[in-house]
């Protein structure tokens, strides 16, 4: 018992410096404070401050995006969760009850976080390359403690998320809504991302696409990315039986809800990503059924695009078919240029925008409606819009930064929580809360592997969304 006095006092001790430092770095007296008040909370109420961290992920930007910038919340975001993992570590110096990483794991996290570091050397934007790492690290730390919290905290991380989630998709399709009619006008700026408050100035009425929504994001992609995650957990949780009568009912209509969501975001890689996770949770016992309705969804929309020429032309509308791959063309052809430039370590962690743009300027799309839509991002993004000048395929965008490692080590390190998730999922029964877990975790990552193809991890890594990806993944995995 005498180690808690002793542990109480180092707590002390390191609090005072580490808001002075805290304050430094981010160039407000109040994140000090702040930070103090996280670093007792982390203490006294840890539980309560692991939700707190994981419910706020989601919002990259505030209220009033001109107010608080989306890349002081997500470095805010960053440093409080490095003190929680601190006051975590310090408050448990041993581990009870025999848990422990798998040793696979152990291995894959030693490799990466090694390729990381070797990748600095050719790093162009030292502050970039910080800035990704220290989003990987915290990521990683708030894994590193869901997996090892997770028979005390898994439901109500859950909870928490989908509560969460359940704020957001009201926001998204309220934020639809308002653009579709034009309503309340006032509220935009409140509501609303700065990017699409200026494309509403526009004369939408004549533009052939949908509009798209971005939530709590900066972008509709990256809003799609967050949908991307829970509705297969959703799905795989649906058969549970702590779903009963009305309780299922409800869960059934927040889970179409987040359809709706993930369909006006319009974010056609989060959509194929959603299409392949569901597919594959489909294949597994218990979830059968959703194969057979897949099965009968794609019957019906195939039926209505060859014999129904109005569902047709929206069909087109809505997939933006006029548009093509967006000039992603052109942009993975310039990357593939960059990756034989440095094919050892890469550019660095974080640093393909800043070095894209130094080598081959904005991207330079291929139709006025790009163009319109680029224009917006210059005069609404600011020092963001360079973040939007990224690979638009995880693949690439891992071999330009870290070199030619970096994708067989990501498959590798994917692949084997693909497997493990499998080879235990067989064993455990149907309808329990575990095996939904592993089974909503491998099939969740096949279908990131194919998001992959055309957008990049720049909304976790820069934006924060890791600090609920990682809990998440990690409690499939302690599931498995």
């Amino acid at each position: 018992m005498a180690v808690f006095p002793r542990l109480g006092l180092l707590f002390i001790s390191f609090l005072l410096p580490l808001g002075i430092i805290a304050a430094w770095v981010m160039g407000s007296v109040w994140i000090g404070i702040l930070v103090g008040i996280v670093a007792v909370l982390s203490w006294w109420k840890p539980q309560w401050m692991l939700l707190i961290l994981i419910g706020f992920a989601p919002f990259v930007r505030s209220p009033r995006s001109d107010l608080v910038s989306p890349e002081f919340i997500a470095q805010t975001k960053t440093l409080f969760t490095f003190v929680y993992c601190v006051v975590w570590c310090l408050r448990r110096p041993h581990i009870s009850g025999g848990i422990s990483l798998p040793n696979w794991l152990r291995v894959f996290l030693f490799l990466w976080f090694s390729l990381l570091a070797l990748s600095l050397i050719n790093a162009f934007d030292g502050l970039a390359a910080s800035k990704y790492i220290c989003g990987s690290v915290a990521g990683v730390g708030l894994f590193i403690i869901a997996y090892f919290e997770a028979e005390n905290m898994g439901r109500k991380i859950l909870v928490v998320t989908f509560l969460v989630a359940g704020v957001i998709t009201f926001i998204s399709l309220l934020q639809f809504v308002m653009a579709s009619f034009h309503l309340f006008p006032f509220l935009w700026k409140f509501l609303m991302a700065p990017r699409e408050v200026s494309y509403l100035q526009f004369d939408t009425s004549t533009q052939q696409v949908l509009y798209r929504v971005a939530g709590t994001f900066l972008h509709p992609n990256q809003l799609g990315t967050y949908f991307l995650f829970l509705i297969p957990l959703a799905v795989a949780l649906l058969p549970l039986p702590v779903f009963k009568g009305w309780k299922r009912v409800g869960f059934i209509i927040f889970i179409g809800l987040m359809f709706i969501g993930i369909y006006v975001t319009n974010s056609r890689a989060s959509i194929f990503g959603l299409a392949v996770s569901l597919l594959v949770l489909g294949v597994h016992r218990g979830y059968r059924w959703l194969a057979a309705g897949g099965g009968i969804l794609v019957f019906v929309v195939l039926s209505a695009f060859l014999f129904s020429q109005p569902f047709n032309d929206y069909l087109r509308k809505v997939t933006r078919w006029e548009t093509g791959i967006s000039s992603r063309g052109q942009v993975w052809t310039n990357v593939k240029e960059l990756i034989e430039k440095n094919k050892a370590w890469g550019v660095g962690p974080g640093n393909l925008p800043e070095r894209y743009v130094s080598d081959f300027g904005f991207f330079v799309f291929e139709n006025p409606g790009e163009w319109r839509d680029q224009m917006v991002s210059f005069h609404t993004l600011g020092d963001v819009l360079i973040q939007s000048c990224h690979a638009h395929n995880l693949y690439l965008q891992m071999a330009a930064e870290l070199g030619i490692l970096g994708p067989p080590l990501f498959f590798l390190g994917i692949g084997l929580i693909i497997f493990n998730g499998v080879k235990k999922a067989r064993g455990l029964p149907v309808n329990t809360l575990e095996r939904a877990l592993g089974v909503a975790a491998f099939a969740i990552c096949v279908g990131f592997i194919g998001w992959g193809f055309f957008d990049t991890q720049l909304t976790f890594t820069r934006f924060s969304l890791n600090l609920l990806a990682g809990p998440l993944l990690a409690l499939g995995v302690r599931a498995c």
